[in-house]
């Protein structure tokens, strides 16, 4: 039986688009890296999965910032499911790791933290809109405490 090792190491000179499908952008400040802004216009048909980088074979980079905004079709909702998760928590701790949605509706916005383990197993934990945007921020403090990182799917409905 033949085995494969997966490297959890990126290579710096290798974007992660052409790594496993996700992105990287050079260090900003404080230590962090960021990982720029993503804006994506859904169809009324999408379903989408987002996960951390090489979830949940590695643990994610620390010192990263992820921003993804998803809009749906006009009339239509967002709907958020954590399929699984395990971000070093807890989230009520500042300057933890954390996956952060923020409902957004005209000018006022509700914001929810996910961290800790959640396994496939667990009760789904699903978040909807209240209108057509949500925003998505994952982020990795620079402390070297980190874990396997989220998977998540992305509805319209």
């Amino acid at each position: 039986m033949e085995t494969t090792s997966i490297s959890c190491e990126l290579d710096p000179s290798v974007p992660w688009a052409q790594q496993n499908g996700e992105f990287v952008s050079p260090r900003y400040g404080n230590g962090l890296t960021f990982i720029r802004a993503f804006n994506y216009l859904l169809d009324a048909s999408d379903v989408l999965t987002l996960e951390t980088p090489q979830y949940p074979i590695c643990d994610y980079p620390s010192g990263t910032v992820w921003h993804w905004v998803f809009r749906a079709p006009r009339f239509r909702k967002i709907r958020i499911t954590f399929i699984s998760y395990d971000i070093f928590g807890p989230c009520t701790t500042p300057k933890r790791d954390y996956v952060q949605l923020t409902n957004v509706a005209g000018s006022s916005s509700a914001t929810t933290y996910h961290c800790g383990v959640k396994t496939e197993s667990d009760p789904d934990e699903i978040e909807e809109s209240v209108a057509r945007v949500m925003r998505i921020k994952f982020r990795a403090n620079s402390d070297d405490d980190v874990a396997k990182g989220f998977k998540i799917q992305i509805e319209v409905v």
